[in-house]
């Protein structure tokens, strides 16, 4: 049997992401002819709507400002093997005239940042995200989102940060902050925002879900099929109503109403949780308790958990 590489591994995946053409990104020298060195120089000759494949490297690569519409790809956020890296960079910014880009299977050891509309951030490794006002059409699924998020501000303290008047879809995700003091949340929002947060898998200390509220006035939202393995309530949850339902915590931070489940020992639920292995084990009470009789947790729902962030 022929040994596939990963040099034929993304000429395959570059047949099939899209119809525009893709560039291919490797530090590594010598490079074949039309292969760039760098995301931003492989930027910089893409078009609008093409693809930028970036290959694994022992080292990093620089991330970069975007103001076009491109979709960049890594081959995921974990080793393949022992002798094969995986995909780093440090971070990235959406700006505007880049609505409709993606970023997929890479592990970004910096911040997200996005100022405009219609951004998808799917299967990557990463410390935190930030999410502009006014920003429409946004969604954050299947990453693995972790870092220690402590800071003064609620923005700075928080491993999701959303700005007023945003739409942003936030589903089967892992969203730790390692913090252990005060003032470090998970998903932290201002207000008004018209949030949708299901399936994911959250620990924060002082506040998991925090969603903003004007006043007395929920923000249009729905928090379902989410699992909470410690950490602070749920303020700016709305407790009454079946916006919030069918999620389970470790204590009392969903209220006992609409399905939730309250003080489960996260022991029963996942095959090993200490060491971010988030599988449901034989038994598990999270197993078909979600919304439509699906999972909770991160491999429940439409787009179930993808592990080490594969994008082939």
């Amino acid at each position: 049997m022929k040994k596939i590489t990963f040099t034929s591994m993304l000429l395959f995946m570059s047949c099939f992401i899209c119809l525009a053409t893709t560039h291919i990104v490797d530090s590594h020298y010598p490079r074949p002819a039309g292969v760039f060195a760098t995301i931003q120089l492989a930027y910089d000759a893409a078009s609008i709507g093409d693809t930028i494949l970036i290959s694994p490297a022992l080292g990093q690569y620089d991330g970069i400002a975007l103001t076009k519409r491109v979709h960049i790809v890594g081959t995921g956020w974990a080793d393949p093997s022992g002798s094969v890296p995986h995909t780093k960079t440090s971070g990235f910014t959406f700006n505007a005239g880049s609505q409709g880009s993606s970023i997929s299977g890479l592990e970004i050891n910096g911040m997200i940042q996005i100022s405009t509309d219609s951004i998808t951030v799917k299967r990557n490794k990463l410390l935190y995200i930030y999410v502009g006002a006014s920003s429409t059409n946004i969604v954050i699924v299947q990453n693995f989102i972790i870092a220690n998020r402590q800071m003064g501000y609620w923005y700075d303290g928080s491993i999701i940060a959303i700005w007023e008047n945003t739409e942003v879809f936030i589903s089967n995700n892992i969203i730790i902050n390692t913090g252990n003091v005060n003032q470090n949340h998970g998903i932290y929002t201002s207000f008004p925002t018209n949030v949708i947060v299901c399936n994911n898998v959250l620990r924060a200390e002082e506040s998991t879900i925090n969603i903003g509220m004007s006043g007395g006035n929920y923000s249009p939202h729905s928090v379902f099929n989410n699992i909470i393995v410690w950490g602070g309530g749920t303020s700016g949850v709305s407790t009454a109503f079946s916006v919030n339902n069918h999620n389970i915590g470790n204590s009392t931070q969903f209220a006992a109403i609409n399905n939730n489940q309250q003080n489960v020992d996260m022991s029963t639920v996942f095959v090993d949780a200490t060491n971010y292995n988030y599988h449901l084990k034989e038994g598990s009470p999270a197993i078909g308790a979600g919304l439509d009789g699906t999972d909770c947790g991160i491999y429940g729902g439409p787009f179930p958990f993808v592990d080490n962030g594969r994008t082939w």
